[in-house]
């Protein structure tokens, strides 16, 4: 009986599931990067040397009761830890790395039964209480291990978190027992203090924190040096003047305690104690100005570790890191601002995000943050962006000036490094909202729709050749409309437009002559202003932000929408800016809001798969001329998919063809790949597969072609299968047969 080849093809790529026993990659999923932890301050938060992790423990929310609640950083996201024991919900504690026992040690605060005095230890599993006397209870103390004497010391605070209930009393813990210690010399009572050990020189640093004055409560600009063998504190060098709420961690690399406070309220400043004095060290970004913000060094990555805090106006939710260069705020973005975009630049290989501020205009993601990295444009709301691929440059149109409270007809191009203005002879207009994409089949920018001053809505299509505007005239063409999302289907070659007017759910395409209705069987429920581009490593265009109740995730294949619900999604929000990372293969997705003039997002999240299809080619082919393996219609081998495969040029004296499938390229049967068939009598032919299975090749249009059904077997997902075509091919050589190219077809899942 004949057999079809489809069939027998896919037997073939079944029987090499057996071999695949290992689970398949992870789905479809995405991941919140950097700030996963909510905004808070007067947290306790340590670097826990032991695990590699810093630490954080409870602190004070927007609103509600003090939070008890244990999270992890460990350098790419915040985690949530469950133990099974929990200290009652507090701010306002103290927490330090205890090296001798391997645990992060944890005093007082404020609950809801007011100030607490309790003692508690976290070993990276559970929480377990020490003690519950000692010290009178206390919030802000400033508290640090002593490595030097195995203690850990507790200087000052308050009562109640009044300035009149200052303490300033100074206290030891040596892992069993709290004693009070009544040195010489010691500082004023204060609450909010700095304190921080310093193992190169083997002192205590104590510095600042708000103390009673002439004025009633005052910023502190001093510092003490805790000297065990006098048993005293020891004046050391000022602070400069007007240093506000710092905090203090010892650099363990190179030596120096590092202080981060802000100046009369306005900014930032990172500082380095050596004990001779204090030296600003100067960085070009610098994390947002705040109040109860924690610091710890992390020794492992050599970076110095700041989260939230508070600017009194509102809570803060960043994560900073130092790398000795600069501060980059990893995750998220510019706080305070809706209505960026995002580009992917191919020069620069990475995610820019444009604000639309004047000032910081360009921000480029690393896979871990956002770093500045131009001013100079004009801040315009409502702006189109698009990246130029032939030209290299980020092209943007039109918008809202505040300043003038008018729309503009300006293009304003970024080459990567500055902003420019092109002035063209002919514009769209002055218009805001409209829809961009880049056109890469025809090498131009396309611009439709937006909102035309003086003339309401647009249904006009322009585009932009790096020179000058052009006016389009299709004769079908979407209705006029603001806010439409496009972006461009690389694998169709198609710019696709969907909805607008915050209501519209209509999708068209443009094939370069002309704008094309499509009409799928689905459509998402709810449309407001989505973001919207194309996931290149899945070949689909992804819609986030279809409606302010729900987080709604959409896919368009090109002939219809597919809902898609990974296990964790971002919250709901709408004008989120998006774009595919090519260097990292994932999607982007910053910010947002949750609806129009709702809260605003100020983070960040990738959409990835476990597992992207592809081919790479291994091995040349043998024959004159040689015999090549390629995909038709540049399909990939997708799981529950087909995809088609063809041999060519064929020999003349072809009489057969078959696909060797292997799982390997380095070994076949103890023998090693590739294996030189010369001496066999086919010249300059490499064996580059092991074969462990095999499915015939129907001749086609002078070539040998078979299409490949990979199956549904989550087994396959992120694996490695190895192809090439075996001709008979008697007058070609003594052997008869000829060789293709050879290629790894890596198997994903959409």
């Amino acid at each position: 009986m004949r057999r079809d080849p489809l069939r027998v093809t896919s037997r073939a790529v079944l029987l090499l599931c057996a071999a695949l026993a290992a689970p398949g990659a992870a789905q479809l999923q995405w991941v919140q990067r950097g700030d996963d932890l909510s905004a808070r301050s007067n947290y306790a938060m340590t670097y826990d040397a032991a695990r590699g992790v810093t630490v954080l423990f409870g602190g004070a929310p927007l609103s509600g009761a003090s939070l008890a609640d244990t999270w992890e950083y460990d350098g790419l996201r915040w985690i949530q830890r469950a133990p099974l024991t929990v200290p009652p919900g507090r701010q306002g504690a103290a927490m330090a790395f205890d090296s001798r026992r391997n645990l992060c040690v944890m005093f007082g605060g404020y609950g809801a039964s007011g100030a607490l005095r309790d003692t508690w230890a976290w070993n990276g599993v559970d929480w377990a209480l020490l003690a519950t006397s000692g010290p009178e209870a206390r919030t802000q103390p400033a508290l640090a291990y002593d490595q030097g004497r195995d203690r850990v010391v507790i200087f000052g605070g308050s009562r109640d978190g009044a300035s009149q209930n200052l303490l300033g009393d100074h206290w030891e813990w040596d892992g069993a027992l709290w004693t009070r210690v009544t040195p010489g010399g010691a500082p004023s009572a204060r609450l909010g203090a700095a304190l921080a050990y310093d193992l190169q020189r083997q002192v205590l640093v104590l510095a600042a924190g708000f103390g009673l004055g002439a004025g009633g409560v005052v910023p502190l600009d001093d510092c003490f040096e805790w000297d065990p063998m006098s048993n005293s504190w020891v004046g050391g060098a000022l602070l400069p003047g007007g240093l506000r709420a710092p905090a203090m961690a010892y650099d363990a690399l190179q030596g120096g305690v590092l202080l981060l406070g802000s100046f009369s309220g306005t900014t930032s400043s990172l500082l380095r104690y050596d004990g001779q004095g204090w030296t600003q060290i100067a960085t070009r970004n610098t994390p947002t100005m705040a109040l109860g913000f924690g610091l710890a060094f992390d020794i492992a990555r050599d970076r110095l570790v700041s989260f939230g805090g508070t600017n009194v106006l509102l809570l803060l939710d960043a994560t900073w890191e130092w790398d000795r260069s600069d501060w980059l705020r990893v995750g998220g973005g510019p706080p305070g601002s809706a209505g960026f975009r995002m580009v992917y630049d191919a020069n620069l290989q990475a995610p820019l995000l444009f604000s639309p501020r004047a000032g910081t205009t360009a921000s480029r993601w690393n896979g871990r943050g956002w770093t500045d990295i131009a001013s100079g444009a004009p801040g315009f709301l409502e702006s189109a962006y698009a990246y130029d691929r032939v030209r290299g440059e980020t092209i943007r149109y039109g918008g809202l000036d505040f300043a003038r409270l008018s729309s503009v007809a300006e293009t304003w191009i970024f080459d990567g490094t500055a902003w420019r203005q092109s002035f063209p002879a002919h514009t769209p207009g002055a218009l805001l909202g409209a829809g961009m994409a880049f056109d890469e089949a025809r090498g131009v920018v396309l611009l439709f729709g937006g909102m035309v001053a003086g003339l309401g809505l647009s249904d006009q299509t322009w585009q932009w050749d790096g020179v000058d505007w052009t006016q389009l005239t299709p004769s079908t063409r979407p209705a006029p409309r603001i806010k439409p999302a496009m972006t461009y289907d690389k694998r169709r070659e198609r710019v696709v437009l969907f909805g607008g007017n915050a209501q519209l759910r209509d999708v068209w395409e443009w094939d370069g002559s002309s704008w094309i209705a499509l009409t799928p069987a689905h459509q998402p429920a709810v449309v407001q202003v989505p973001a919207l581009t194309y996931d290149d490593a899945r070949e689909r265009v992804v819609a986030f932000g279809l409606g302010t109740s729900s987080d709604e995730h959409w896919e368009w294949d090109g002939i219809d929408w597919r809902q898609r619900t990974p296990a964790q999604l971002p919250t709901p929000r709408i004008e989120a800016a998006m774009a595919f990372d090519e260097a990292r293969r994932c999607v982007v997705m910053f910010g947002g809001q949750l609806s129009s003039g709702g809260r605003i997002y100020s983070d960040t999240w990738e959409l990835r798969t476990g597992a992207e299809a592809g081919f790479l080619e291994i091995g040349a082919g043998c024959g004159t001329p040689p015999v090549q393996l390629a995909s038709e219609g540049a399909a990939r081998p997708w799981i529950g998919e087909s995809f088609t495969v063809a041999a060519a040029p064929l020999p003349s004296s072809a009489l057969a063809a078959l696909m060797l499938y292997g799982l390997s390229n380095a070994r076949w049967s103890g023998l090693p790949l590739p294996l030189d068939l010369g001496a066999l009598g086919a010249a300059g032919c490499l064996l580059h597969v092991s074969i462990e299975a095999n499915a015939p090749m129907p001749f086609a249009a002078g070539s040998a072609r078979l299409v490949t059904n990979v199956p549904v077997a989550p087994e396959l997902l992120g694996r490695t299968l190895y192809q090439q075509a075996l001709l008979l091919a008697p007058s070609s050589n003594p052997l008869g047969i000829v060789l293709s190219s050879a290629r790894a077809a890596t198997i994903g899942a959409r």
